[in-house]
């Protein structure tokens, strides 16, 4: 059987065949199915092309075979999944989104699923080999598209999932010295770090138009602000607009090589002054999800009662401290949760 498998051009061998188009600064180099020459190799070489992808064979296994290595790759799925569940701090982040028995093996057994296509196991291989912050933001950013998309019950949840996952693999193409550098990048380092949308649509040429969609667009937005295109409003899918919001969140709540993380209750106040160029109700689904809410926003207690979140304890946030909107009284909500937010009425004034 016939696969495509990464390569790195240094272990390249003449007769190699390419298993996608070779790129080089958007501009084709060498098309998928070339048979590989010496001189195409010093070619791909010379340009800084570090890796492509080749097709292989693979050998017939008998069944007995098959089925040990399909049971100990999901062994390894799931051991990494829960080695990246301990590097995400998820009783902070995730809220009471993840708190439950069954939202740890639902997202676990996607991840497990997603991981048996050998494109995206040797993307993440890559990604993680390249930058592990990349990595473990771009699982996350999965987690987190799981979760809402399980919430809103889309009925294309893998592929969405499958997006989120590899929205980042653009940043192969980036040097590390600029994804980790501690200090504000010049201009041109912010160019070569823009690109990574369109070069990570690229390198998913094999994929759906959905996914390369989302690799595409997600740093675009509502108000034309974004890259690579400035396209706005209506112009960016929704499932676009839903993935910005999870890739912005998780970078706010993440340690970067330049910055602390923010706490989860500030992000989600960044978050929502910022509904010029981001989708609010996406904003607001995420809230409710993470049952954690932006200060300033005001909510409907399931008592029928309106409240203004005035604090909010970055140690419980899902029991923010609360102004009643027609008479001046605090409401606090009951740890025995007999009272519950319901819904946000109102992200901020």
């Amino acid at each position: 059987m016939e696969m495509i498998r990464m390569s790195n051009t240094k272990n390249l061998r003449e007769g190699d065949v390419l298993g996608r188009d070779a790129y080089r600064d958007h501009s084709l180099v060498l098309k998928k199915g070339t048979t590989l020459t010496n001189q195409h190799i010093k070619r791909l070489k010379s340009f800084g092309i570090e890796t492509v992808q080749i097709f292989f064979t693979m050998t017939p296994k008998n069944d007995a075979h098959l089925k040990k290595e399909e049971e100990n790759e999901e062994e390894q799925a799931k051991e990494e999944f829960f080695h990246c569940l301990t590097k995400l701090n998820v009783e902070k982040r995730y809220g009471r989104a993840f708190n439950s028995n069954r939202a740890f093996r639902f997202t676990e057994s996607l991840f497990v699923k997603l991981l048996q296509n050998l494109s995206t196991k040797s993307l993440l291989k890559q990604l993680k080999d390249h930058d592990y912050f990349t990595y473990l933001h771009s699982v996350d950013v999965f987690i987190l598209g799981s979760l809402i998309g399980n919430h809103l019950d889309i009925d294309h949840l893998e592929e969405f999932t499958l997006g989120c996952l590899l929205h980042d693999v653009g940043k192969l193409n980036v040097p590390t010295d600029i994804l980790l550098k501690p200090t504000s990048l010049t201009d041109e380092e912010r160019i070569i770090i823009q690109r990574h949308p369109l070069d990570g649509s690229l390198l998913l040429s094999d994929y759906s138009s959905l996914v390369r969609n989302l690799t595409k667009a997600h740093h675009e937005k509502l108000d034309g602000s974004g890259y690579p295109n400035k396209l706005t409003g209506d112009y960016i899918p929704p499932d676009v607009q839903m993935l910005t919001i999870l890739d912005i969140y998780s970078a706010l709540t993440s340690t970067r090589s330049y910055r602390k993380s923010f706490s989860v209750p500030m992000a989600l106040e960044m978050l929502a002054r910022d509904t010029h160029a981001i989708n609010e109700s996406y904003l607001i689904e995420l809230c409710t999800l993470l049952e954690i809410y932006p200060l300033y926003s005001t909510v409907q207690l399931s008592s029928g009662e309106k409240a203004k979140v005035v604090d909010v304890d970055d140690k419980i946030p899902s029991f923010p401290v609360m102004l009643d909107t027609t008479e001046i009284r605090i409401h606090l909500l009951p740890m025995n949760r007999k009272i519950w937010i319901d819904r946000i009425v109102k992200l901020s004034d």
